[in-house]
């Protein structure tokens, strides 16, 4: 792979010898190079790296690779790769797939800002025949449209313990205008799903497994739990809601809930306890500082929501939090809570601007 600039300057290799090269993009200011390429055996690495050859940062590797789905967004702060979002600066990753529904996407092409995709997935019933459809998904959508509108989801307690048999429960509002197809849940670990192979993953609005009252539109499962191999620390818990229209087309939305984590043990310490948080309002990528106590050590261990959005803990102490205001924040008042082992701490005020 070389590289050169525009006009006729600065030949150089960026990476190689490479024995095959899938598929290469560039970003549009012309600094981050997406490669996808197998460098030795059969194992695909699909990675970044800067035009200048430095950087290299491989993001996955498989023995598949997905060429023609790959994909770089136009500043090139994130790949795609077949169905899962990377931040190219090794942050973390965003799976798009959800479990146990029809529409999850497959080799999705994305707009220049990773916020809209588009991709074929074979239609219900229709297997054997291999007959496939086109559908959009979009992250944060304006709008619903057909598809179904999940609310005010609960997890009691917010957190399960990997022994297979501590339950939990969760419960969500769903109204749809078209047939409902399912309510279902997955546990999200890192951006990736974790697929809970020996749970009944369907909410239920029929006044078993914990629903109280049968056709109330509120869904429920009493059979929240994580297998006995899962290990400890946090979780997003995923809802996916499928309905049916009258034209036989189906719409889908997920809803990803946080604070929830999966713990050794009952909590029986302090909860997290926030004192002060400066500044108390901010845009988007603004840096709070966190004062208090209770929270964990390990950055990744603490679950901060800012106005709604799960955001970035950059650093962590037991008494102070640095996070950064999440990229898709909502502007307006709201408020800012802070978790660790599987309990919340008191809620203070926050305005995104």
């Amino acid at each position: 792979m070389f590289g050169v600039n525009l006009d006729g300057s600065g030949l150089h290799m960026i990476i190689g010898p490479v024995p095959y090269v899938h598929r290469i993009a560039m970003s549009s200011n012309g600094d981050k190079v997406l490669y996808d390429a197998t460098f030795s055996g059969f194992d695909v690495e699909t990675g970044v790296i800067n035009f200048d050859g430095a950087g290299r940062l491989p993001l996955r590797t498989d023995g598949i690779g997905n060429a023609a789905g790959v994909q770089l967004t136009a500043d090139g702060s994130q790949l795609l790769a077949f169905d899962t979002l990377y931040n190219t600066d090794g942050s973390g990753a965003q799976q798009l797939s959800t479990t146990f529904n029809d529409l999850t996407p497959g080799s999705p092409v994305m707009n220049s800002t990773a916020t809209r995709f588009v991709y074929p997935f074979v239609y219900p019933g229709t297997y054997s025949q291999g007959l496939t459809q086109l559908a959009s998904a979009e992250i944060n959508p304006a709008s619903l449209g057909a598809a179904p509108v999940i609310v005010d989801p609960v997890l009691t307690p917010e957190y399960v313990i990997p022994d297979g048999s501590f339950t939990g429960m969760v419960t969500a509002r769903m109204t749809a205008s078209g047939s409902v197809l399912g309510l279902h849940f997955a546990l999200v670990r890192d951006g990736l799903l974790e697929q809970p192979e020996d749970a009944d993953s369907t909410l239920v609005d029929d006044g078993t497994n914990g629903d109280a009252v049968a056709g109330d539109g509120i869904f429920t499962s009493n059979n929240l739990h994580a297998p006995s191999d899962y290990p400890v620390g946090p979780r997003v818990l995923r809802l996916f809601g499928e309905v049916q229209d009258a034209a036989g087309l189906h719409h889908g939305t997920v809803v990803d809930v946080a604070p929830f984590f999966v713990v050794a043990q009952t909590p029986t310490g302090p909860a997290p306890q926030i004192d002060t948080v400066s500044p108390n309002s901010g845009a988007a990528g603004t840096r709070l500082t966190i004062a208090g106590s209770s929270f964990d050590g390990v950055p990744a261990n603490n679950q901060v929501i800012v106005a709604a959005r799960l955001a970035q803990v950059l650093s962590a102490t037991s008494t102070q939090l640095i996070v950064a205001v999440p990229s898709d924040v909502v502007a307006g008042a709201g408020s800012l809570t802070v978790s660790a082992g599987g309990q919340t701490s008191n809620a203070v005020a926050f305005t995104a601007n």
